[in-house]
């Protein structure tokens, strides 16, 4: 053996052989190889393995201090987690940085800000809910609910939406005007005093507007109108002396323009804000003012009358989206048309939306859903509830990632379990059980830095990163499986080499092989990182730091780990708490046995490679591919952001609920205009709302368009033209505005400056129609929906000189539509990129035409078959299938090529050498694709379809991938392998035996020479040639040749790029050292 690291690692190389060899030349001549790779594949391999040597053999000697230096940066990134940013923005996660959706988006929060947060609860009984003992039910509840209190004292009347908030909204829009100082109001003032003095209404009792007179300290303040309490307002007796004045100048006027006109304005102007602010809500409760008392003494008949009744008045408000219709289901009538029965009902609570009371809000969202499922409300047998706040999303999200956390810890244990079964020995000191359990931890490290740097880089966190740790799991078991098996698989003259040293050596081949699949993986996801979808780019740069940060810790903490586990072994002591054993231990022969070696050598190659059973695989194999392309082609794409929500979570079974008792009513969306001139434009916004109630894939019913219904108004109650001049449209807006029949259509409009000025100085900069989709029940549906919109808003143009030439359709569902036609041309995209990043590694790892062929039909069988089961297991193309689908890619190549990497490296017959690969790598292999199915088994029983999806496609690539790995490439690498003389990565004479012995030899002698050479030198050439050539273990997996008989001080190492190279043969190499010792 070698004396020095120095010796080993850095061989000199030695000069090209002379063309008087003819082992050489006929070897030479007789290459079937990629030659133009060659210098590429050497340049690579022969340096990363001289790097992990070298690092190897650092580690080995230091390794405290290595563990040491991990910590520290662990820590370091660590400190990351302090800028946690969790994303839950639909536009900000799904939407395209380009997309049309996301610039719509931008444009409605900037004009129309969601200013209402939803509370809503479906109520739904199997006989009826139009019974007194449900009807008393919802009236405790919506009792309780008003009454909800958080723990620091917000109450429902502080939080609440009134319709003075609209109203205070339009008040203080940007006016020239807006902020003046309030004037003292008299009751001989003009019409033109109480405009302004409306539009800029003090906050004091009506009894000083009475009597003519105002607070001192009020009338010199500039502040702005609170609307307070409406209902303590009372502006009737700012009239009662004008009254005269108001009749006769209605006479004269004609009804229109003059001071009749601006008194009728100023009325409904009054009466609107005499009304009672109310906290605003949505409910059948409302037909009896939601008056418990009263609600308890109706009866079953009475109910029915009511709801009949109110469903006659129908849509008398114009306003058709909240009507009581829309919160009805399964409604049925009898022959005269009289409902009879309501199988469910939703009540709606409106909270006002300021972002500054958040947290508060959040509170008391969690107190309502605590009210509305978990109270002791008696509620019938029959009854079901289901309760959804604005915030239950969000903390579904968060349920779904903590609920699985037990389950990541459970694969801990698993994985733990199975490590130090598979790869210690039953014995008391060569048992791995310390190592595995500090060993898993890597992985837990390598979660912990991969998440702080990418919250030091701003990266931040989405719905789909819970699935990381169980990625990260399944991949860092594999990479500490290949450095334990090179560790073993060491010869015996090289386990009693120091422990730096053997580390230095497993390293060598352990490094390279753990560098290919990570490289792939990155690639992989690298590839990923760079569509255009964000939540999709935000996990992919995670899950590749996550990998790169496992790849560094595998090769430095872990090494350092198994350093120090070797350590224990050589003092032979069980553990830091235990007794050594005695010097002279020795393990019990039945230890020693490889079980799962000995399957593959004596069982499963010779069965598998029987005629029969080659046939069988082969016929298997194509009708898995053949019966799996027709599944692609059935294969829909579909996307739903609550699907990330577990299954039996109360927001999921809300939105359950609703799809099942409210199927008719779709997305709810709205048109958006900007500032256009609603004169000039009258055709193109008529023709609008008529395109709406046509288009196929709209409730014709919901479409409500305050514009449409201005024009009615005016046509049924003033019976004269549509104006031609602005001013008297502003005018005639305003009235209708705040008329009974459209002050509802306040929150669609938005002005510049103030709707409640009866000057008329505002110009209205932005409109909202609102409707109802119908119920789409699948992503092709949704796709055509989403097309038709686009057109139908690409057909109405205003012109250049509105801000908006067109108008804006928008909802935040069309997010999810427009994700759904992305994820396709996404997937296909980075799968093509992945495929071609996988199949370039491959050929420089492998450098063989033949053999790569063969394992890219491994990796695109594998997805074939994996995209053919989506269809079968009931999956969609969605965000996380996508993504765990292109992470196959990168799996599948890890039981395929090292399959056909070893292969190339064995010399005999194509059957022999396939025997021979599946007793060296099968079992390296079955343990990979074992332990990452063991990392997310246990998520079978999720009720998360994100982690369901998980566990079904990762279950989908380890069968398939073992199953191409370990039982398709050999049976075809058998058949249609390159053959032995091809230089399949050999590298030796010709001339050699094309048996492959399976016991190793310890000298040369025990081995015939089928030389012919005459001079000695020929001869020992020969036989080391032979020997090297006819035993698999002589040229092993790892990459180290050793014959200790040339010179026990002196063993060469030959990396396999050296072994298959013609113009660097282990004879060539050999000949010339025998000759120099000579």
């Amino acid at each position: 053996m070698c004396s020095s690291a120095s010796s080993v690692n850095k061989p000199s190389p030695p000069s090209p052989p002379s063309s008087s060899s003819s082992s050489v030349s006929s070897m030479a001549s007789s290459v079937r190889r990629l030659r133009c790779l060659e210098p590429a594949t050497h340049l690579v391999n022969g340096g990363m393995e001289t790097l992990f040597f070298r690092l190897g053999y650092v580690v080995g000697r230091h390794p405290w201090f290595t563990i040491g230096l991990c910590l520290l940066l662990i820590v370091t990134l660590g400190g990351g987690l302090f800028f946690w940013v969790e994303e839950h923005d639909s536009v900000a996660l799904w939407s395209t940085y380009d997309s049309v959706a996301r610039r719509n988006s931008e444009w409605v929060n900037r004009h129309f800000s969601d200013d209402v947060r939803y509370e809503s609860v479906i109520v739904a009984a199997e006989r009826n809910i139009l019974r007194p003992d449900v009807l008393v039910l919802l009236a405790e509840m919506d009792l309780a609910v008003r009454n909800l209190s958080t723990a620091d004292g917000h109450q429902w009347t502080n939080l609440c939406f009134r319709f003075g908030t609209t109203l205070k909204k339009h008040e203080h829009n940007n006016s020239p005007n807006r902020r003046r100082r309030r004037r003292h109001i008299s009751k001989n003032d003009t019409y033109t005093s109480l405009a302004t003095s409306v539009n800029h209404h003090p906050h004091y009792a009506a009894s000083d507007i009475a009597n003519g007179h105002s607070s001192p300290d009020i009338a010199e303040q500039e502040d702005e109108w609170d609307v307070g309490d409406l209902s303590k307002l009372d502006f009737s007796q700012v009239f009662a002396d004008d009254e005269a004045d108001y009749d006769s100048s209605l006479s004269t006027s004609g009804g229109l323009g003059g001071g009749g006109f601006l008194g009728r304005r100023a009325q409904h102007l009054v009466n609107l804000l005499a009304q009672p602010d109310d906290c605003l809500v949505r409910n059948i409760l409302q037909i009896w003012d939601s008056d418990l008392e009263r609600i308890k003494s109706l009866d079953q008949r009475q109910i029915l009358a009511d709801i009949n009744a109110a469903l006659l008045r129908g849509n008398d408000q114009g306003d058709p989206v909240n009507s009581l219709e829309f919160l009805l289901s399964d409604v049925r009538r009898d022959v005269n048309g009289s409902v009879y029965h309501v199988g469910a009902t939703m009540m709606t609570w409106l909270l006002d939306n300021n972002p500054q009371n958040a947290s508060v809000y959040t509170l008391w969202e969690k107190d309502f859903i605590h009210q509305t499922l978990h109270s002791n409300l008696t509620k019938p047998d029959d009854v079901r509830l289901y309760s959804l706040a604005s915030s239950s999303y969000v903390e579904g999200i968060a349920e779904a990632v903590t609920s699985n956390f037990t389950v990541l810890m459970m694969g801990f244990s698993l994985i733990i379990f199975y490590f130090s079964f598979a790869m210690g020995r039953f014995n008391w000191i060569e048992q791995r059980v310390v190592l595995s359990i500090v060993g898993v931890s890597v992985v837990a490290q390598a979660i912990l830095a991969s998440y702080g740097l990418c919250f030091y880089l701003g990266v931040q966190y989405g719905p789909i990163h819970p699935i990381i740790p169980f990625l990260l799991l399944g991949i860092g078991v594999d990479d500490m499986f290949v450095i334990i098996q090179a560790l073993d698989n060491l010869s015996n003259e090289e386990k009693q080499l120091p422990i730096p040293e053997r580390m230095a050596r497993a390293m060598k081949h352990a490094g390279v092989s753990i560098t290919v699949t990570s490289v792939t993986d990155i690639a992989a996801f690298a590839i990923g990182a760079t569509t255009s979808m964000p939540a999709l780019r935000s996990f992919c740069i995670n899950a590749m730091s996550g990998i790169l940060m496992l790849f560094v810790l595998e090769v430095t903490f872990f090494v350092a780990l198994t350093v120090l586990d070797e350590r224990r072994k050589a003092r032979h002591s069980i553990g830091c708490c235990f007794r050594p054993k005695a010097d002279d231990w020795k393990p019990a022969p039945c230890s020693q046995r490889d079980l799962l070696k000995l399957f593959f050598e004596r069982f499963y190659g010779p069965f598998l490679l029987r005629t029969p059973v080659k046939v069988f695989v082969l016929i298997v194999t194509a009708a898995l591919v053949s019966v799996n392309i027709w599944g692609i082609f059935q294969l829909e794409q579909n996307f739903d952001p609550n699907w990330y929500l577990n299954e039996h979570s109360y927001p999921s079974e809300y939105f359950n609920a609703m799809r099942l008792y409210f199927p008719e009513s779709g997305e709810r969306a709205s048109v958006y205009t900007g500032k256009i001139d609603y004169i000039g434009q009258r055709d193109q916004l008529n023709r609008m709302t008529e395109l709406l109630r046509t288009n196929p894939f709209i409730h014709p019913n919901s479409v409500n368009f305050w514009y449409d219904d201005f024009q009615n108004w005016l046509n049924r109650t003033r019976q004269v033209d549509f104006p031609d001049d602005e001013p008297l449209f502003k005018e005639l807006v305003q009235e209708y505005l705040f008329s009974p029949e459209g002050c509802h259509h306040l929150q669609d409009i938005k002005v510049e400056g103030s709707i409640l000025d009866l000057e008329g100085n505002f110009n209205i900069t932005g409109s909202r129609a609102r409707f109802h989709h119908l119920s789409l029940k699948n992503a092709s549906a949704k796709n055509k929906a989403l097309e038709s919109i686009t057109s139908l808003s690409n057909a109405i143009i205003f012109g250049d000189a509105a801000d908006l030439s067109s108008p804006i359709i928008f909802t935040h569902s069309y997010i999810e539509w427009e994700a759904n036609r992305v994820i396709s041309s996404e997937l296909i995209r980075n799968l093509c990129l992945t495929m071609a990043a996988v199949v370039s590694v491959t050929l420089i790892l492998i450098s063989d035409l033949v053999t790569v062929f063969w394992v890219f039909t491994c990796i695109a069988f594998t997805l074939i078959d994996l995209l053919g089961l989506m269809y079968f297991w009931g999956l969609t193309v969605e965000i996380s299938s996508s993504i765990i689908v292109i992470q196959a890619t990168g799996l599948a190549i890890d039981y395929s090529a090292h399959i056909g990497h070893t292969f190339t490296t064995i010399r005999g017959s194509k059957s022999s050498r396939a025997k021979a690969t599946l007793t060296r790598m099968g079992p390296a292999v079955w343990n990979g694709g074992f332990s990452t199915f063991l990392a997310f088994v246990l998520l079978v029983n999720t009720e998360s379809h994100i982690f369901t999806t998980f566990f079904k496609l990762f279950f989908g690539v380890v069968v398939f991938g073992l199953f191409h790995g370990l039982a398709y490439l050999p049976v075809v690498l058998s058949c249609l392998g390159p053959d032995e003389s091809g230089g399949s990565g050999s590298g030796a004479a010709s001339g050699s035996s094309d048996s492959i012995s399976t016991e190793f030899s310890s000298s040369p002698s025990s081995n015939s020479s089928d030389s012919s050479a005459s001079t000695p030198i020929q001869k020992k050439q020969s036989s080391i040639s032979a020997l090297a050539l006819e035993n698999p273990i002589f040229i092993s997996d790892i990459q180290i040749v050793c014959y200790p008989n040339l010179h026990p001080l002196d063993p060469i190492f030959i990396s396999d790029i050296q072994v298959r190279n013609p113009m660097f043969t282990l004879v060539h190499l050999l000949t010339k050292l025998h000759e120099k010792r000579a």
